[in-house]
């Protein structure tokens, strides 16, 4: 047992260096730079922002201005808010999983969460799926807790804390719990069939709803917001499919990840139809082999329930949703093991797979978190950049966050009509009275012509991109 806490610590111990060594740079996304705009606000106008121009509930962004407050406004600063976490998820899920499967399982599952491609990736990220994991994945344990001890006020509580916390940071993690308390309460009173089953689903029931009614409002304004006009453009089959691959290649493919998303489903399949035929003859063992198969059934409800709201409403589900599960697929990986009393070898093969995936990936994951045309760009504006100069992009809204947080105190303007998103939101160049620096997706789309008509000199900066996100042609448009 003192040999395994050694290990345990010193994987821990890796797993947050491995992590911090990704977050010392200025590379941010579009839903990063997002993210940080909206913390320079005020708590005022932060609220008007969440509910108007966020289609996601307010427990992180209000979370994440607090932290800035406290800790500072920087990329690193809000990085460590991401990574906390997924601490969280390894000391506290990764115990229970210890207690519960034994301490194979919970080594599988702490490297899973820290050291796969999609937890190197949104460990790191200034998003909220690191939080979606740790509220999501806890809340399935305490609620095989509260199955297996229902008279434990504490596992109740903290259950509810979870729940609520995965409720107000994303909507598929909101779902996510609705599934996670409906296969609790069926179980509890399946199992117990006493008034006390009936008190805890009351009990359970009435206190998540009591503390969801602060985000109540956010919800049904995003809601309707989203169900007339939404940035996703299409669901199809392919899409479902592809969130599969997220967790074993995360953002950023690499050497061999077709390989390895193959080699884990195959096995999570195998696994499935195994734990379907297991015959355990202890109630303990048969209430371990129920709470895997009820895992894998979850991972295939969300996106499955995404595709049908897609379907029904409006296109509503993309790959990176998905994520809000992935917790509970590294749970059903990690305690499948125990529960199939799988040999040692078979133990060494999941770890060597896992490592093999960080060896490949960890290196690109570098490469882009600590890219130089980011900077490069920056710099190349700023050179000849003026206080009332302002920014057009015909690439799409989303890149208007990136200019606004590198080049903050300006004016920021989109000209594009295409999508959902963008419709009627073509920039007059016509009226331009002030230098405009013009990012475009490809070459210029003003003609000679429209230049002089507008009175217009144009000259070609160069070209670059944002986090190898947004790759654009740059232009300065000067009236004359």
């Amino acid at each position: 047992m003192k040999k395994e806490r050694y290990i345990y610590i010193t994987l821990v111990l890796l797993i947050i260096f491995i992590n911090v060594s990704l977050i010392f740079n200025n590379n941010v996304w579009c839903d990063e730079a997002f993210i940080i705009n909206g913390c320079k606000l005020g708590f005022k106008e932060l609220l008007r922002y969440i509910a108007v121009e966020d289609k996601r509930p307010p427990l992180y962004l209000l979370s994440a201005k607090i932290w800035s407050n406290c800790f500072g406004l920087s990329v690193p600063s809000l990085k460590i808010f991401s990574i906390i976490p997924a601490i969280l998820t390894i000391l506290i899920d990764g115990l229970i999983i210890w207690k519960r499967f034994g301490f194979r399982s919970s080594i599988i599952f702490c490297m899973l969460v820290g050291l796969s491609p999609a937890g190197m990736t949104k460990n790191i990220e200034i998003t909220i799926y690191s939080w979606t994991l740790f509220w999501v994945t806890t809340s399935a344990l305490m609620a095989f807790e509260i199955y297996k001890k229902p008279k434990i006020y504490k596992n109740k509580l903290f259950f509810i804390v979870v729940s609520l916390g995965a409720a107000a940071t994303h909507y598929y993690a909101l779902l996510a719990e609705i599934f996670i308390y409906g296969a609790l309460f069926l179980s509890l009173i399946i199992k117990y069939k006493n008034k006390q089953s009936i008190f805890n689903v009351m009990f359970i029931s009435i206190t998540t709803m009591i503390g969801y009614i602060p985000c109540l409002p956010f919800f049904l304004r995003q809601f309707a917001d989203a169900s007339g006009s939404f940035w996703i453009s299409d669901v199809t089959l392919s899409t479902i499919i592809s969130s599969q691959r997220m967790p074993f290649e995360g953002e950023n493919t690499f050497t061999f990840s077709n390989e390895f998303t193959a080699l884990f489903w195959i096995m999570n399949v195998f696994v499935f139809i195994n734990l379907l035929n297991e015959k355990k003859e202890k109630t303990e063992e048969k209430e371990k082999t129920y709470f895997a198969i009820m895992c894998f059934i979850l991972l295939l409800l969300i996106p499955v329930s995404g595709y049908v709201f897609s379907k029904s409403i409006r296109p509503l589900y993309i790959s990176r949703y998905f994520y809000c599960v992935v917790g509970v697929l590294w749970i059903f990986n990690a305690i499948s093991f125990s529960i199939l009393k799988l040999n040692k070898y078979i133990f060494r093969l999941i770890i060597s797979a896992i490592i093999v995936m960080f060896i490949f990936d960890y290196p690109v994951i570098f490469e882009r978190e600590y890219e130089t045309e980011t900077k490069a760009v920056v710099d190349l504006v700023n050179e000849s950049l003026e206080k009332d100069d302002i920014f057009v992009n015909n690439i799409e809204e989303c890149a208007s966050w990136e200019l606004e947080y590198y080049f903050p105190g300006h004016k920021y303007y989109l000209n594009n009509d295409q999508g959902i998103y963008y419709k009627d939101q073509l920039f007059d160049f016509s009226n331009l009275d002030t230098t405009a620096w013009y990012f475009c997706g490809g070459e210029l789309d003003i003609t000679e012509d429209q230049l002089a008509d507008w009175k217009l000199s144009c000259e070609f900066v160069g070209t670059g991109n944002f986090d190898n996100y947004y790759y654009c042609y740059i232009y300065k448009l000067i009236p004359y």
